[in-house]
């Protein structure tokens, strides 16, 4: 995981939150809700990384 992301990890709220993703033109194309945002957000992350071994 790169540097930038981490910190912007980092700085994820333990609260409820909504979180989206976006294509590479920028076009919302999923939003999801989360219990704890920071735990759903690098969730998404961290099986990315497992998926690139």
């Amino acid at each position: 995981m790169n540097q930038v992301l981490q910190v912007k990890l980092k700085t994820l709220p333990r609260t409820p939150g909504v979180y989206f993703h976006k294509s590479a033109s920028g076009e919302v194309i999923y939003v999801g809700k989360a219990a704890v945002l920071k735990n759903r957000v690098r969730q998404y992350f961290l099986y990315s990384r497992w998926l690139d071994a």
